[in-house]
């Protein structure tokens, strides 16, 4: 499943860091290609710019540029495609440009931008609300994957379908939305799932997998054991599937750099020795499991259903 990923970086000191973007196209081989590097804009004043804000404004850097002249919008972005999908084949990559202009997109912030996006958020009450979809609508890439494949190729595919599948499940509902406990008494929510799966993904991948010492606890702290769903609220959650998404591509160069499945990861979990094979199948099985509760959810938020 291939996407469009722009990675947007905090360039300088604040107050007036500027921000500067690398869009890429990811194969569902985990192969990047470089489109775009030129891109981004001056920053400041930060107070009162949001998680959502940024996403937009490098969403519009990375695109069609506005018409002008003789050229009409569509024009402009046929030739944006065409421009891209050109980039690509100068560097082994055959790829249409129409297809490339429907693949999914995911704007992905730096743990520093997003460190200060947070602690500005944390000023200025409300700032990071979303008031339309967190998510965008995105093209259904998902399909069957290598199902002749080798047992790695099957079990990344599968990983891959679900965390997708995720996005899909929260695509085009808003902050509110998505915050909303829809099955009483349970404290579950669409967002709460997104949260608790990021944890999911930090800790297999990155505590047991490679026994990395610094990984933060992003929502369950001993104050609050079960914070990834009882402390979510519409207010967090544009940082928080932005957390998903930044986490996601950790998580990914993890697993893509130990290509053994069976040689005993570096950490262990609760004293046990295990590997990554172990680690990959309970990974299916925990987004498996939940992307249940986010079937019920969605349709109980606003009557969605489908795989």
């Amino acid at each position: 499943m291939s996407r469009l990923v722009t990675q947007a970086e905090l360039a300088g000191e604040e107050p007036d860091a500027a921000v500067s973007l690398r869009h890429e196209l990811v194969l569902d081989t985990g192969y990047r290609v470089l489109l775009l590097d030129d891109r981004g804009w001056a920053g400041g004043p930060w107070a009162h710019v949001t998680v959502a804000a940024v996403q937009e404004t490098a969403r519009v850097c990375v695109g069609p540029d506005e018409a002008f002249g003789e050229h009409t919008p569509e024009s402009m972005a046929a030739d944006h495609w065409a421009e891209l999908a050109a980039t690509a084949r100068r560097q082994g990559v055959e790829v249409d440009a129409a297809a490339l202009s429907v693949l999914p997109h995911d704007v992905l912030l730096s743990p520093r931008l997003l460190g200060v996006l947070r602690r500005r958020a944390r000023d200025t009450p409300g700032a990071t609300t979303a008031s339309g979809p967190v998510v965008a609508g995105r093209q259904d890439t998902r399909d069957d994957g290598p199902m002749t494949g080798d047992e790695r190729a099957v079990l990344d595919h599968w990983v891959e379908l679900y965390r997708e599948t995720v996005l899909l499940k929260i695509a085009g509902l808003d902050a509110d939305q998505l915050a909303r406990r829809a099955s009483p008494p349970s404290s579950m929510s669409l967002l709460g799932v997104v949260r608790h799966l990021t944890e999911v993904e930090a800790y297999w991948l990155r505590v047991v997998l490679l026994d990395e010492q610094d990984v933060p606890d992003y929502y369950c702290v001993p104050d609050s054991p079960d914070g990834d769903f009882d402390d979510a609220t519409a207010a967090t959650a544009v940082a928080d599937v932005a957390a998903y998404l930044a986490e996601l591509e950790v998580t990914r160069r993890a697993a893509g750099g130990w290509r053994d499945l069976t040689t005993p990861a570096l950490g262990r979990r609760r004293g046990r020795p295990v590997n990554l094979r172990w680690i990959l199948t309970h990974l299916i099985e925990e987004y498996a499991r939940h992307l249940g509760h986010m079937d019920l959810l969605r349709e109980a938020v606003d009557g969605r259903t489908g795989y």
